[in-house]
């Protein structure tokens, strides 16, 4: 008779269970399906109802809405893959690189140099982690390979630049690529800190 002690027990799923699973990055991109049922206009960015009016929550729910279901699917497929990414090599800065996409993109909405009185969407602030998604990337693979996705980021936010419009989208509301160039400057600020950070003290 054969001896069962030698055959470990088969747990089914157990692999699944033991996968980290990118839990906040999950939760984000969930409430923002959620916000995509709501009202657009109670919850963009709306200049004179921020300032005049007092209406403050417009600064996180602004970038939770969408004008159209193509802004939408692709705001959120790239928000999860790169905060995914970002969650799994550096879990305690995806947080903190979501609020502070929010306010490099609140900071340039308010100031003196945007002209708009209506803003919606994600996709200012996710240049935020996607910034850091593909610094990290390219510093920790080994030759060429680790260019490409820095390359192409660097390449679209350029061409979005000069041609005033953006890539895939496609949506009824005035684009305004320079809320991705806020959301890069908020990334390379956070790889800053970090650098100083770990830089020796003399």
């Amino acid at each position: 008779m054969r001896n069962q002690a030698s055959f470990p027990q088969v747990h089914h799923g157990a692999a699944f269970w033991r996968f980290q699973w990118p839990l906040r990055t999950l939760i984000a991109s969930m409430t923002v399906l959620v916000f995509a049922a709501l009202d657009l206009g109670q919850f963009c960015f709306d200049r004179a109802a921020i300032i005049h009016n007092g209406e403050w929550w417009r600064l996180i729910t602004g970038h939770l809405v969408h004008s159209t279901t193509s802004h939408l699917f692709w705001d959120v497929i790239t928000f999860a893959a790169a905060s995914a990414y970002l969650e799994s090599k550096q879990p305690g800065l995806v947080i903190p690189a979501w609020l502070l996409g929010m306010v490099s993109v609140n900071l340039l909405l308010l100031s003196s140099l945007s002209d708009l009185s209506y803003y919606c969407g994600l996709s200012g602030m996710l240049f935020t982690p996607l910034t850091l998604t593909v610094i990290i990337y390219q510093r920790g693979t080994k030759g060429l390979i680790g260019w490409p996705p820095m390359l192409v980021c660097s390449t679209k936010l350029a061409w979005e630049l000069h041609q005033t419009q953006t890539l895939l989208v496609n949506t009824d509301w005035q684009a305004y690529p320079e809320s991705h160039a806020a959301g890069v400057i908020g990334g390379l600020f956070v790889y800053l800190c970090i650098r100083l950070k770990k830089a020796p003290h003399t």
